[in-house]
């Protein structure tokens, strides 16, 4: 069609009549490509158009399914990674729990000057084989590591801090690191208003053969209150959850008090039970009833409690009693019995920690020579599973 219309023009130029050669212009040469395409329109059929339409869309549709593809591979690579990063989570640690416990044994006798009140323990984990402890009211504001054989290891100094009244002490997890907390929550006369809890890490103690001395800056101090006023206490523990615990030293029973996080200011304990704790026994003072909670240790794994009284002064198996509950269920510990464990002749026993290797605990009398004479041991109970 197209050398059909060509001729043409050709033709009638030809017979035009001019002096010369016609040249066509732009104009004329757009006309006659238009002129051509309408023709070869023209030519084509409506089956011919469709067929041209289903190409251009096929060729669409196959480039997005190229990107559809794309996508579910990024998307299966996605969650294959995922998976991955879940298989990759370490497990949670779990630590060992007797079923059954040995009869304590004491691992030394301690007759360290600097240790003769002693009121706050635990079993370190960081650093096997060593035991932090440090002293009651007018004490140094300061805690030591020492080892099964009572050796004094390292002196941890909390330098800025006065010890009030330091009566418990609690060994916990806090991020990647462990962290000891102090309480400084002694009040016997009910006229204090600075109750807290002190915070610090727990340093990585180096054998050197003489006492390592640690000078820290680095602690935190948190103001805490009761919901219904003022408090004596001497024992303290932490959930694995990070729950803190304190318990109420009071004749024939302890109140149980909550918070669930410390902050910086406000941290008001909520109480949520009570404990019978035994009767008060004759011939004792007040301030040495048997039934006196005087600390408490909560387990790594967050499933055991055992609370500690003064108990019958040089008698075992009275004064260490343990409560077994469910992780994230402490408060099952109102419902269920405890059973009293084993416990070493002590005088004035007020500590008590678990030991996260053995899953046994450890414990250690206030102090020697108080009221009658005595040994101040570091008695140590295994499983005998």
């Amino acid at each position: 069609m197209k050398i059909f219309i060509i001729l043409v023009l050709v033709f009638v130029v030809s017979c035009s009549g001019g002096n010369g050669p016609w040249e066509m212009d732009d104009e004329d040469k757009e006309r006659i490509e238009l002129d051509v395409m309408d023709e070869e329109d023209e030519d084509r059929t409506d089956e011919d158009r469709v067929d041209e339409v289903d190409v251009i869309y096929d060729e669409d549709e196959v480039g997005n399914q190229d990107e559809v593809g794309d996508q579910d591979e990024v998307e299966e690579d996605k969650t294959e990674d995922e998976v991955d990063d879940v298989d990759n989570e370490p497990e949670p640690e779990v630590f060992p729990e007797c079923i059954n416990y040995s009869s304590p044994v004491s691992s030394t006798v301690l007759k360290n000057g600097d240790l003769t009140e002693i009121s706050g323990i635990a079993v370190s984990y960081k650093n096997p084989g060593l035991i932090w402890v440090h002293n009651d009211s007018g004490g140094e504001a300061a805690l030591f590591a020492i080892g099964f054989d009572g050796t004094v290891v390292a002196k941890l100094t909390l330098d800025g801090l006065t010890n009030v009244d330091w009566e418990a002490l609690s060994l916990n997890p806090c991020g990647m690191k462990d962290c000891l907390y102090i309480g400084d929550i002694g009040d016997n006369s009910f006229v204090r208003d600075d109750y807290s809890i002190i915070k610090v890490e727990e340093p990585l103690i180096t054998a050197s053969g003489t006492t390592q001395e640690i000078v820290s800056t680095d602690w935190w101090r948190y103001p805490i209150s009761y919901e219904d006023g003022k408090k004596n206490s001497e024992a303290l523990a932490i959930d694995a959850d990070g729950a803190i615990y304190i318990f109420t030293k009071q004749i024939g029973s302890t109140d149980v008090y909550k918070i669930d996080t410390l902050l910086e200011e406000d941290n008001e304990f909520k109480k949520i039970g009570s404990i019978d704790t035994g009767i008060q026994v004759p011939g004792y003072p007040d301030e040495a009833q048997p039934s006196l909670v005087t600390g408490a240790d909560i387990n790594r794994n967050g499933t055991r409690l055992l609370l500690r009284t003064y108990g019958i002064y040089t008698t075992d198996n009275d004064g260490i009693r343990e409560f077994a509950f469910s992780k994230g269920n402490f408060e099952e510990i109102f419902t269920f019995s405890p059973i009293m464990v084993p416990e070493g002749k002590d005088m004035q026993g007020e500590t008590v920690g678990y030991n996260p290797f053995s899953g046994g605990y450890v414990h250690i009398s206030e102090f020697y020579h108080k009221v009658v004479d005595f040994d101040q041991n570091i008695w140590v109970v295994d499983c005998n599973d």
